[in-house]
């Protein structure tokens, strides 16, 4: 018999092979195209043959939604089912893998009775987790506390309620986690106690058991029965006076939460949470009599709200453990292991010190930068995302793209209330109102083509279309103005704008009338101003502000409340919406005044509030004159007056376009910010806070003005600022600075270096491989001599005239595929083919496939097994050369594939308001903003190379490129194995959004 032996792949950067095209689909070969979000820090992993490898499942949308929004729509339904995990405010967590899937799953406290089931979702982008299952256990009516405990044949559940803890067996079937009924294993013998267990050592049956009063204790499984151990917990008590005694040791303020993870076999890390926020950390060392204890802090300057509960997640699946938390005031929120090692541990909390903006104490706070990371789940709103649909279903042809708009751009806590309170019929009746309004008036009519609609409006040289994003962004979209749900039945008793303003009686002449027959789309944004000041006859009056734009227009003659520069703006944006003019509220914040532009041909200037009516008519030198505060109010400067009224989540603050200095007292800044390393910091936000109120003695502290953030170079541009004396916070993850700030008179353009005492945290996984495949041979060959002294080696078929080599001699000088026999039977592999060829038979299976041959492929030969070379070389993709003369066979082959991949960079507007979470909760989806590309980095590495870059070790061979800009790269990787793409964004605060084309 011959000697056959089983050969592995060696290498993956030499002596690779090319397959026949038609074995394996080309790169990206069911989707030419691919766009990719991803958020700092975050990678994701694309499997180079196929298609873009595994993508999450996406909605089926009505088929009538335009082409141009339906991947939005589809964003929006994805991101109505994502939220934060918020959790009860004495939430504990346990984590394990209930679904046996190697993935960790949390199971979280939830309503009364209850357990919350997050099930680890791997490859999707922003959510980690999906709530999976929500677990009740009747007769419980206490909050639940969680142990998931798992040997290898029983999956043990424990939990508290109350002062008692209890025991079940969990299975998961069907994909489903079922729980057996529960029974009762300890009970506290402390009045009122609070019960917090902890897996300690499961094959020893052991929890740890936190208790209300901070203190920890042990209970042990013996016999079937639960016994505390004695004393197990170092801790003594010094007696100050007898109602406060104090407690040292393993004991915290009080409501001890613990967790704890085994480094090894001897040594454990407990992390113990407390009711006010603390969190004390200990290493284990089991091996000492008695168990050894001392404190070690893993993380220094730990600061959060109260009722701390730690645990220990891989959120990146990097193969590092994060540390998550729960606690009273925020959702579930971990910190990021920067250690980039496996078993090791590099908290750092990044503090803001937002604190110190005065932001702060303006509208409820600040928001844009956090300390911690939030954990997002999907799963949520699945109700309401139906509901949605089903509306989708029903929208008219002809206002579908006016209603999706809307819907693909609505802040996801605006849609629901939309939803919940039945008024998504709204969106109908506001494209509706825009084409009953067109056959109204003289000045506008509807334009429409295939897939969008936009006006034509009126010009005094004829009509014009009116550029589609002006048409729906602010003529079309819906803000917090004039149209906020959780008001419609209440602030505006059910009245919308649309329809009731045109033709509302309350002050004679209606809005209507006045307005119609204007002859040009700007003579219309004038009668809508005529209308109110002269018709109305409205006055600015200060009192008590009325709320919302129905309540303003009730009182606009009530001297009783205040109508002031504000509650003008926003009836005039209403009014002059409600007629078909593109309007936008205009706000100088540091000058604590708020007027309009419209668009007609260009942005104009309105103002309402300034300016008595009447005969007098001094409002009209307001009306298109954005000077007019420079000439009549005492030269006075406007900081940046700017665009803030959030038409859509999109839709970011800017600068007006509208000169209001003149342009000799506009100055372009530019703040570059870096850490103490000259690291940028990009997604610093830049605030100018004016001194104009303190030093006109209108108010005793200034005003913030301008905002700005930081791009990935750190720079923040901020366009046309005004000159006056400001106070200027640089706020970024890592600290906060401020100094006074003036700016010359003459001044065009002027640069700002600012630095920020710290270092940039280090997020990037990815560096340039030891061993690149750019390194790799054009080509590889080996020559087979067919020498009659050495038949056994390789010989002449006389029948067939086929050469053949014996199957060792053969195979081993490809190198890199595996062979293994069984009997008659010998199964070649190599990156996803698998042939199996049966010895003397003239056919082959290819991939379960069987392909038929003039000549047996495989054959005996004596007590030796042969080859064909020609079969064997053409499958592989290997070109084949017979040198008759010196009667040698020379197979050749490339051994790297190189395949052209664009990266088409893409700019990240500002995804939702970063003002302040008091108006604008969606905010808590997406904290981050980027106003141009953000670095991406790419390796295409085999699977060693994942599964390295997933435990955070360096790859040891691979293709690495940086990208900072739209480019074509020529990849190059290697053929004999299958290969993967990864993508990883390195910023600290940027989203990187780009599409991978082939």
């Amino acid at each position: 018999m011959f000697k056959m032996k089983k050969k592995h792949l060696i290498s993956f950067s030499m002596s690779l092979l090319l397959l026949f095209a038609s074995l394996f689909p080309s790169f990206a070969e069911n989707s030419d195209s691919l766009e990719i979000t991803l958020y700092p820090g975050e990678s994701r992993v694309l499997e180079l043959d196929g298609s873009w490898g595994i993508q999450p499942d996406r909605f089926v949308i009505n088929e009538n939604i335009p082409d141009w929004l339906q991947d939005e729509m589809i964003k929006q339904l994805e991101t109505l089912q994502m939220r934060p995990i918020d959790v009860v405010a004495e939430a504990s967590v346990s984590v394990g893998d209930v679904n046996r899937d190697d993935y960790q799953e949390l199971l979280v406290t939830g309503a009364k009775g209850s357990l919350d089931l997050f099930l680890y979702t791997p490859g999707v982008e922003r959510a980690k987790f999906r709530l999976f299952q929500t677990i009740s256990f009747p007769g419980l009516n206490d909050l639940l506390h969680p142990v998931i405990g798992k040997e290898k044949t029983v999956n043990q559940l424990f939990f508290s309620s109350g002062a008692t803890v209890y025991q079940c067996v969990y299975q998961w079937e069907n994909n489903q986690l079922t729980c057996s009924d529960p029974f009762p294993i300890f009970e506290s013998t402390v009045a009122e106690d609070i019960l917090i267990p902890a897996l300690f050592r499961f094959n020893k049956k052991e929890l740890i058991l936190g208790h209300k009063d901070g203190s920890l204790s042990l209970i042990q499984e013996e016999n079937e029965q639960w016994r505390e151990v004695p004393s197990f917990f170092p801790h003594w008590t010094e007696v100050w006076d007898e109602e406060h005694p104090n407690q040292e040791g393993v004991v915290v303020s009080g409501r001890a939460s613990p967790y704890c993870y085994w480094e090894s076999e001897k040594i454990a890390w407990l992390l113990v949470g407390d009711q006010d926020g603390s969190l004390d950390t200990f290493r284990v060392q089991i091996d000492q009599q008695p168990v050894l204890f001392q404190t070690y802090p893993l993380v220094k300057d730990w600061q959060t709200a109260g009722n701390c509960s730690p645990f220990l997640v891989d959120v990146q699946s990097d193969g590092c453990l994060d540390l998550g938390f729960a606690s009273s005031a925020a959702p579930l929120s971990y910190l990021t292991n920067y250690s980039h090692q496996p078993g090791s541990f590099q908290f750092t909390p990044y503090r803001s010190e937002v604190v110190k903006s005065p932001l702060g104490m303006f509208f409820g706070g600040t928001g844009f930068i956090r300390d911690f990371d939030t954990l997002y789940a999907n799963g949520y709103n699945i109700a309401e995302t139906k509901l949605l649909q089903d509306f989708l279903n029903t929208v008219p042809s002809e206002y579908i793209d006016e209603v999706a708009f809307c819907v693909t751009h609505f802040q996801v806590e605006d849609l629901l209330i939309y939803i919940r309170q039945a008024l998504l019929p709204l969106l109908v009746e506001n494209a509706k109102s825009i084409a009953d309004m067109c056959k109204q008036v003289n000045y506008v009519r509807m334009k429409t083509y295939p897939d969008y609609s936009t006006l034509e409006y009126a010009t005094d040289q004829g009509f014009v279309e009116m550029p589609r994003e002006i048409y729906y962004q602010y003529l079309v979209m819906l803000n917090r103005y004039i149209m906020s749900p959780n008001a419609y039945k209440t602030a505006y008793q059910g009245n919308f704008y649309r329809t009731f303003l045109p033709t509302d009686t309350k002050y004679g002449i209606t809005l209507l009338e006045r307005v119609k027959d204007a002859k040009t789309l700007y003579e219309a944004a004038y009668l809508v101003d005529f209308w109110l000041k002269q018709d109305v006859g409205g006055i600015w009056h200060t009192g008590e502000k009325p709320k919302g734009w129905y309540n303003i227009y009730q009182n606009l003659l009530n001297k009783d409340l205040g109508i002031w520069c504000g509650e003008w703006s926003i009836i005039y944006e209403a009014a002059a919406r409600a007629m078909n003019i593109p309007t936008i509220i205009i706000v100088a914040l540091g000058e604590d005044h708020q007027f309009n532009n419209f668009w007609a041909d260009g942005w104009h200037h309105v103002d309402s509030s300034s300016g008595e009516g009447g005969e007098k008519s001094s409002w009209k030198p307001y009306f298109d004159d954005s000077l007019i505060y420079y000439k009549s109010w005492g030269k006075r400067i406007f900081s940046w007056p700017m665009c803030w009224e959030a038409n859509g989540k999109y839709d970011h603050v800017w600068r007006s376009e509208l000169p209001y200095n003149p342009e000799e007292l506009l100055t372009d800044l530019y703040f570059t910010v870096k850490d103490e390393e000259n690291q940028p910091l990009d997604g610093s936000r830049v605030e100018l806070w004016s001194h104009w109120p303190m030093e006109g003695k209108y108010q005793p502290v200034p005003f913030i003005s301008v905002i700005g953030y930081a791009d990935t170079n750190g720079v923040a541009m901020l366009e046309k600022v005004g000159h006056q004396r400001f106070t200027v916070y640089v706020i970024t993850r890592i600290g906060t600075v401020s100094f006074p700030f003036s700016i010359p008179d003459g001044v065009k353009e002027k640069e700002i270096h600012v630095k920020i005492p710290g270092r940039k945290p280090s997020l990037t996984k990815l560096s340039t491989p030891a061993e690149t495949y750019d390194t790799f041979k054009e080509t590889e060959s080996f020559s087979i001599k067919v020498d009659p002294k050495h038949p056994e080696l390789a010989y002449v078929d006389k029948k067939s005239n086929a050469a053949y080599a014996e199957t060792n001699y053969l195979l081993e000088k490809f190198k890199t595929i595996s062979w293994n026999v069984d009997y008659a039977t010998m199964v070649l592999e190599f990156r996803q083919t698998r042939v199996t060829f049966t010895v003397n038979e003239n056919y082959y299976d290819l991939n379960g496939k069987r392909v038929t041959t003039p000549t047996p492929v495989w054959v005996t030969k004596g007590q030796k097994y042969y080859l064909q070379i020609r079969p064997i070389a053409e499958l592989f993709s290997a070109k084949l050369v017979w040198d008759g003369k010196a009667q040698t066979i020379t197979i050749s082959w490339i051994p790297v594939q190189k395949l052209p991949i664009t990266i088409e960079c893409k700019p990240t507007d500002l995804e939702v308001f970063p003002w302040m979470d008091a108006y604008y909760t969606q905010f808590r989806y997406m904290e981050y903003w980027f106003s141009e590309f953000s670095p991406l980095e790419i390796c295409c590495t085999n699977k060693a190379g994942l599964e390295s870059f997933k435990k955070g070790q360096p790859i040891r061979a691979g293709f690495y490129r940086k990208v900072k800009q739209t480019e074509t790269i020529n990849l190059i990787y290697p053929n004999a194995e299958k290969q993967y793409l990864i993508l990883h964004n390195p910023s600290l605060s940027a989203i990187c959004r780009f599409t991978i084309k082939k």
